[in-house]
């Protein structure tokens, strides 16, 4: 995804994923992100996005479990930072 940077992709202690992706002057595309890299939308526990309207700096933060499985798809496959 073109001019999409990651902030962060790590797994904390409780083996929480947590991603945090920017892009300047448009909305990060979380579908297309997900559908890359293999990830389904009923894996994630949590999604957040918001803009910060001073820099126009859009951000979008994912969280998920880990090793989940829904449907037979594990979390962890085809992630990548």
């Amino acid at each position: 995804m073109a001019n999409v940077f990651t902030v962060r992709d790590d797994v904390s202690r409780y083996g929480l994923r947590r991603v945090h992706l920017i892009r300047a002057g448009k909305r990060v595309n979380e579908a297309a992100w997900l559908e890359e890299n293999g990830i389904s939308e009923e894996l994630l526990l949590a999604k957040l996005v918001y803009e910060e309207e001073d820099t126009g700096m859009w951000h979008l933060r994912l969280y998920w479990k880990e090793g989940s499985v829904v449907n037979g798809q594990e979390s962890n496959k085809g992630t990548t930072t």
